[in-house]
């Protein structure tokens, strides 16, 4: 990363994250940006956005920060306002309240098992006219419409996919049949979380001697803690300990990610850290002003 000049350079990267788009690149310069120039004003985060339908028609507004691989994007689809699974642009407006869009514009996942049943509201946005959709490592068929595994539809006899021309039945030089798609999504953007999260991942437990972080059951944080003030959700959230993730090359066992964030960090995160303080204690936040989502 040339933080100078914001650029970002990839080369034999195997982190979809950090090849497609260079998003996790601009990312990283974002939380750059407002570290250092919008502090207290300002943050980028590693966080989800989703709203959740309540009485009257209310709609709480939630953003949330995970690690890799630990359900943040099945958390997000599980409210009825989805806006995005990975990234949040936060503010404070005029009125006092706290505003979130997710700068994707959409989001970027894994398509497979995704299907009518489990995730209607994605699936009309993938088989609908309006939505733009890139896709990569799917089935293309003779009509020019994508098929994936899991998709819960008829799947053709041929096409093209990620290794070329495909049949049902073929088979690679192994011996090995090769399935019609390679494990490898569409949404808006709107207001303002009330809500934070923060969980962590759990590594799984390991019967090594040396391995000594995964022994002691005090190394994690209870299933659900509730913050006090502000100060104390910052802190509670620089705090989870989270199986380390593909984010990082050669990261192994866990690690303290403040935010899940860690990893997207490029100055001082003490710095980092005091953009957390004074964003979530500023004095220009008003939570009477918060506004109501209409149903």
């Amino acid at each position: 990363m040339d933080r100078s000049h914001r650029t970002t350079y990839a080369f034999k990267c195997t982190y979809a994250g950090n090849t497609l788009l260079m998003k996790k690149g601009n990312h990283r310069f974002s939380v750059d940006r407002s570290v250092y120039e919008k502090r207290g004003v300002e943050l980028a985060e590693h966080m989800f956005i989703t709203g959740v339908r309540g009485p009257n028609g209310r709609v709480t507004w939630i953003t949330g920060a995970a690690p890799s691989g630990c359900g943040k994007t099945t958390t997000a689809m599980a409210g009825d306002h989805f806006i995005g699974d990975d990234l949040a642009q936060m503010w404070i407006a005029e009125d006092g309240s706290v505003r979130a869009i997710n700068p994707e514009c959409g989001i970027f996942g894994i398509v497979e098992d995704v299907n009518r049943e489990g995730d209607p509201l994605l699936m009309k946005c993938l088989r609908e006219p309006g939505t733009e959709v890139i896709w990569t490592n799917v089935l293309i068929d003779d009509k020019g419409l994508p098929h994936w595994v899991g998709n819960g539809e008829t799947a053709p006899d041929n096409g093209r996919n990620f290794q070329g021309p495909w049949k049902r039945g073929i088979k690679d030089a192994k011996g090995k049949e090769i399935p019609l798609s390679h494990p490898m999504r569409a949404a808006p953007c709107l207001p303002a979380p009330s809500i934070i999260t923060a969980p962590g991942r759990r590594s799984p437990r390991r019967r090594n001697a040396h391995h000594h972080l995964q022994r002691p059951r005090q190394r994690y944080h209870a299933p659900g803690m509730a913050a006090c003030n502000c100060d104390q959700g910052v802190v509670i959230g620089a705090c989870i300990v989270s199986a380390a993730t593909a984010t990082e090359v050669g990261a192994t066992g866990v690690k303290r990610s403040p935010w899940a964030n860690a990893a997207f960090i490029p100055g001082s995160l003490g710095d980092y850290m005091d953009a957390q303080f004074k964003f979530f204690g500023s004095d220009k936040i008003d939570d009477a002003n918060a506004p109501s989502w209409p149903a």
